[in-house]
């Protein structure tokens, strides 16, 4: 279950990953946060088979399939 604390993690990994900046440790929040399935590819992100862009509605759909 994604909790309130988690939702800053996944928006600041979300956008970390999409600006070129990620981290192990962005990655390691999604996964945390239940992500089974990963893609990152020249700035594109994939979660669970889902396109994740860096907008408040693309966001807050990750958060409510994680959940």
């Amino acid at each position: 279950m994604v909790y309130e604390l988690d939702l800053i993690d996944i928006a600041g990994a979300v956008g970390n990953i999409l600006s070129g900046k990620g981290t192990a440790a962005d990655l390691q929040a999604l996964i945390d946060a239940g992500a089974r399935l990963i893609r990152v590819n020249d700035r594109e992100l994939t979660v669970d088979g889902y396109p994740v862009t860096n907008d408040r509605e693309s966001i807050a759909g990750l958060i409510s399939r994680l959940n």
